[in-house]
C-alpha cells in the first residue's frame, strides 16, 4: 500500500486535505470519489516498480493510457463540481505525475486562455489522444456535456487497459515457463553433456538413438552456436520489420484474420473497441455517419478496419448497420442481433454498450480457462523435453559396462 497526501473540494466546495493509503493512484482516486471529493492534488511515492510499470516498450511515453484515463477523469470530476474549464485545468497541473506532462498541460492551458477550444489544446501529438478522444470531446464542448463525455472516455480506456492486462497475464506464466525450460536443456546440451566426451567419444553407434542424436545436437550447438543464432534471429528480425511498414503490418493483420485460433481473439478485440467507441460516439451526439468513420480506425487489426470501412460506406447509401455488418462476414450473430435490436429500437448506444461487456466477460472466461489449462500443458511438455535429455543422459552412463 502507498500513502497518498490529497488536497480535494467537496460538492459545496469546501476544501480538505488529508491522507490516504492505496494500491495505486488510480485507487486513491477511486476512494476519493466514493467520498464526493474532487482532487485539486495528489501525491505519493508509489517507488519505481510503479514507475517501470509505466514505461512502455521503446521506451517511457510522456503520456500513457493510464495517464490519459485519469486525466479524463479528474477533469469531469473537477468540472462537474462546478470550476470553469481553465480552473479545472490549472489544478489537474498539480496532480500530474512528470515534469514534462505538467509543461503540455500548461502550453494546453495557455492555448486556452488565448481562446483555443480545449479539443485543439489537447491536440498536442504528445498527448496521445486518438482521433476518437479529439472528436467526442469536440462533440461534449459543443453539447454542453462535457463532463458526461470524459467520465466515458475514461471508463473506455480503463476497460481496454483492464483487457489488455489480462491477456498480458494469460500469457505471462507459460511463457516463463518455456523460457526456463528452454534455458535449462540449452544449459545441459552446451555444459553438462560435454563434460561427458570422454565417455562417450570412443562409443560411436553403441550409444542409444536418443543419447547419439543428442550429441549430435550438443556437437552442432558447440561448433556453430553462432550461426545457429542468427538463423534464429533472422526471422524475427523480419517480423519486426514488417510490423515497422504499413504494407507489412497490413499483410500480417490479414493473416492473422485467416488463422482460426486467432481470428475469434482478433475479432472478438476488435468487436470490443468497434462497439464502445461506436457508443461513445453516437451518445455524445455525433451521427452515425461520422461516428462509423472513426470508429472503423480503432479495431486494433487494419484488415478488419478496411472491412469494417466498408460497412461503413454501405450505411452511408442507407443501409441499416446490422446488415452492413453481416456482410462483411466478421461478426457473430449475437453481435449483429444487439446491433438490430439497438437501431430498431432507437438504442444503438446502450446496446453497444451491452454488447462489448458481454464480450468482454465472455474473454475473461476463456483467458482464465487458457491460462488454468496452458499452465499444467507447458508443464507437463517441458517436464517431458527435460526428463529425456536427463534419462538420454543416464542410459548411456548406466550402460558405460556394456560400451566399453
Amino acid at each position: 500500500m502507498v500513502q497518498f497526501s490529497y488536497h480535494a473540494l467537496s460538492a459545496d466546495g469546501k476544501s480538505h486535505k488529508g491522507e490516504l493509503d492505496a494500491r495505486d493512484r488510480m485507487d486513491a482516486l477511486r476512494q476519493l470519489r466514493r467520498e464526493g471529493l474532487s482532487p485539486v492534488s495528489l501525491s505519493g511515492d508509489e517507488g519505481a516498480i510503479r514507475r517501470l510499470l509505466a514505461m512502455e516498450v521503446g521506451g517511457s511515453k510522456a503520456v500513457t493510457a493510464e495517464d490519459r484515463a485519469e486525466m479524463m477523469e479528474q477533469l469531469a470530476l473537477l468540472l462537474g463540481a462546478g470550476m470553469t474549464m481553465e480552473q479545472s485545468l490549472a489544478l489537474l497541473i498539480d496532480t500530474l505525475r512528470t515534469d514534462r506532462q505538467r509543461q503540455l498541460m500548461q502550453a494546453a492551458l495557455d492555448k486556452l486562455r488565448a481562446g483555443e477550444k480545449l479539443t485543439d489544446c489537447l491536440a498536442e501529438p504528445e498527448f496521445g489522444f486518438s482521433r476518437i478522444d479529439l472528436n467526442l470531446i469536440r462533440a461534449g464542448e459543443l453539447s454542453a456535456t462535457l463532463p458526461a463525455v470524459l467520465n466515458r472516455l475514461a471508463e473506455h480506456h480503463r476497460k481496454t487497459l483492464e483487457l489488455k492486462s489480462q491477456l498480458i497475464s494469460a500469457l505471462t506464466y507459460p511463457t516463463v515457463l518455456v523460457i526456463a525450460a528452454i534455458g535449462v536443456v540449452l544449459l545441459m546440451v552446451t555444459v553438462v553433456l560435454p563434460r561427458f566426451e570422454p565417455i562417450f567419444a570412443n562409443a560411436g553407434e553403441k550409444l542409444p538413438l536418443l543419447t547419439r542424436i543428442l550429441w549430435d545436437v550438443s556437437q552442432a550447438a558447440l561448433d556453430y552456436g553462432p550461426l545457429i543464432l542468427l538463423l534464429l534471429a533472422l526471422p524475427v528480425l523480419y517480423l519486426l520489420l514488417m510490423l515497422r511498414s504499413a504494407d507489412g503490418r497490413a499483410r500480417i493483420d490479414a493473416l492473422m484474420l485467416k488463422v482460426g485460433p486467432l481470428r475469434r481473439l482478433v475479432v472478438d478485440l476488435g468487436t470490443v473497441r468497434f462497439a464502445r467507441a461506436l457508443s461513445i460516439l453516437t451518445e455524445g451526439g455525433v451521427s452515425l455517419q461520422q461516428a462509423l468513420a472513426l470508429a472503423t480506425r480503432g479495431s486494433g487489426n487494419r484488415a478488419m478496419d478496411d472491412k469494417l470501412r466498408e460497412a461503413g460506406q454501405e450505411v452511408e447509401q442507407g443501409r441499416p448497420l446490422w446488415q452492413a455488418l453481416e456482410g462483411t462476414g466478421l461478426l457473430p450473430r449475437l453481435s449483429l442481433q444487439f446491433m438490430r435490436i439497438g437501431e430498431e429500437t432507437n438504442q444503438l448506444p446502450h446496446m453497444l454498450t451491452r454488447l462489448a461487456d458481454i464480450i468482454e466477460r465472455r474473454m475473461e472466461k476463456k483467458l482464465n480457462r487458457l491460462t488454468s489449462l496452458l499452465t499444467p500443458v507447458v508443464t507437463l511438455i517441458m517436464g517431458i523435453v527435460v526428463g529425456l535429455v536427463i534419462w538420454s543422459i543416464m542410459s548411456a552412463v548406466l550402460g558405460i559396462n556394456e560400451l566399453v
